[in-house]
């Protein structure tokens, strides 16, 4: 499906990428790499309240041409629009997240990509915040998959799949999944759920991450961290103030706040 409304000069620019945009492995491989490293994960739109849009014109406008992030359905979103245009094969899938399951059986909440290069079939996702894969999984590769800042596995369950992170060999178990094909407006119900009800976690806390280099950084309300690939902390201090988090957004994560005493207001209210 083409999208002519994605604009891929501009999202290249964005991700800084000048390779070669075939629909190849080494084509996903490097993009997908270098959206992660640019394009940050973060929940400030419903941290203060304000309404997240999946328009496609909205993310382009948002993540593209004011270089701001944004979470799951927004990255994915937009990423397989970039995909499907540079003539992948792309299917959107939904996932139940384990990492912070308070139930057995979690909601599908998250978004992630199916893609298919050669008739192999790729898990992507450029939008699970701190255990993004920062390269493409082979959907049935047995045993560890290392990728430029972890390893990975992906085990087979009852009618579906699994994802684990593998930081020292320890598993994280991420999310599971199947193969049902979603549309767009599918996520609209979870893009409502997740970014507005109060009880969910990305209106009750601030979350940024980017890859940068080998390691990636991360904010999690008052607490700013750089972690190497197996998640061992190389730096972590907590945020006193207000000035210190403008700054830190802008130096670390590259975005400046839509609405900066607003985000202010909310992160004062955090504990």
């Amino acid at each position: 499906m083409y999208h002519d409304h994605i604009d891929i000069d501009a999202y290249c620019k964005r991700v800084s990428y000048t390779g070669s945009r075939s629909a190849s492995i080494d084509t996903l491989a490097a993009l997908q790499r270098a959206h992660t490293q640019t394009i940050p994960f973060e929940n400030l739109d419903p941290f203060h309240g304000f309404r997240v849009s999946l328009d496609t014109d909205d993310l382009q406008n948002k993540l593209v041409r004011q270089q701001r992030g944004g979470y799951c359905y927004e990255h994915n979103l937009l990423f397989s629009y970039v995909l499907q245009n540079l003539g992948f094969n792309v299917h959107r899938l939904a996932a139940r997240v384990l990492v912070s399951a308070t139930t057995q059986l979690p909601p599908k909440t998250h978004m992630l990509l199916y893609v298919t290069i050669d008739h192999i079939p790729y898990l992507v996702d450029v939008g699970f915040g701190g255990h993004s894969p920062t390269a493409p999984l082979r959907l049935h590769a047995s045993g560890v998959q290392q990728t430029p800042h972890g390893a990975y596995e992906i085990l087979h369950t009852n009618g579906g799949y699994q994802l684990n992170a593998m930081p020292d060999d320890q598993p994280i178990s991420l999310y599971q999944f199947d193969l049902t094909p979603m549309q767009p407006v599918d996520y609209e119900p979870m893009n409502y759920y997740m970014g507005a009800r109060p009880e969910s976690p990305f209106c009750q806390g601030l979350m940024l991450v980017r890859v940068d280099g080998a390691q990636r950084l991360t904010l999690r309300n008052r607490l700013f961290s750089i972690r190497a690939a197996n998640y061992q902390v190389i730096h972590q201090h907590t945020l006193q103030r207000p000035d210190e988090l403008l700054e830190t957004l802008q130096t670390h994560f590259h975005i400046q706040p839509p609405d900066t005493q607003a985000l202010v207001k909310a992160w004062n209210g955090l504990t």
